[in-house]
């Protein structure tokens, strides 16, 4: 799912907002965090 169905399922009219509080929070961007928990599941 990308980061702008979540941002309108959540209530983000700008998923750039989303990106960035996600990036505040997490500390990596939306996109990292996908990528390290594929990898993650990849290697169980």
């Amino acid at each position: 799912m990308s980061i702008e169905n979540i941002s309108q399922i959540v209530g983000y009219k700008n998923h750039s907002s989303l990106y960035r509080l996600f990036k505040i929070i997490v500390g990596i961007s939306p996109n990292e965090y996908k990528q390290n928990t594929l990898h993650q599941i990849g290697n169980n």
